[in-house]
């Protein structure tokens, strides 16, 4: 027994030590999240008691914040498949487009047409300055995958429609607490 150990011992000295490769060269694809960072959803709001109006303008805030969750949810899941390659360009670029131009697009008007208390009428209009952030990111995403740059367009735009994302949620915050 003492002498395995023994010739081990030496047999492991005896080697030569490994040299180890040089890594081989990757492409990197940075994935940016569109989830706050706490790791929340992404808008939440709470009301106190409100009238008969304000309860309806409330109600179709909240819808609002749902469907931005839903867009942001096909943002997220688009950019991921591009970047995966799972998705063609020609794909990738349709379902962008008609996530603008129609989702978004009609979002948008939704927001814009719809009537707060008179007392929320400053509260709405940010709240429409923020849809239209989120629709202006938006366009950008499309332009960034049009681009024939590396994706930096692309990653920026998709920074900026987070931070619209959370323009709109904030907006809408302010808008519950009148």
């Amino acid at each position: 027994m003492i002498g395995m150990v023994a010739f081990t011992y030496l047999f492991v000295q005896g080697l030569e030590p490994t040299v180890q490769a040089a890594p081989e060269e990757t492409t990197t694809t940075t994935v940016i999240p569109l989830t706050p960072l706490d790791g929340g959803p992404i808008g939440t709001t709470t009301l106190p008691p409100l009238d008969a109006e304000g309860q309806a303008y409330a109600d179709q805030v909240t819808l609002f914040t749902t469907d931005l969750q839903g867009f942001n949810t096909a943002m997220v899941s688009l950019n991921e498949g591009w970047d995966a390659r799972e998705l063609e360009y020609a794909a990738a670029r349709d379902t962008l487009r008609d996530e603008i131009n129609v989702n978004i697009a009609a979002w948008n008007q939704r927001v814009a047409a719809a009537v707060p208390p008179v007392s929320l009428a400053t509260q709405h209009q940010a709240l429409v300055d923020a849809a239209g952030l989120v629709n202006g990111a938006a366009v950008e995403v499309l332009a960034g995958l049009e681009s024939s740059d590396d994706g930096q367009q692309r990653a920026a735009a998709l920074i900026a429609f987070a931070d619209a994302i959370a323009a709109f949620n904030t907006a809408a915050d302010n808008a519950a607490a009148g």
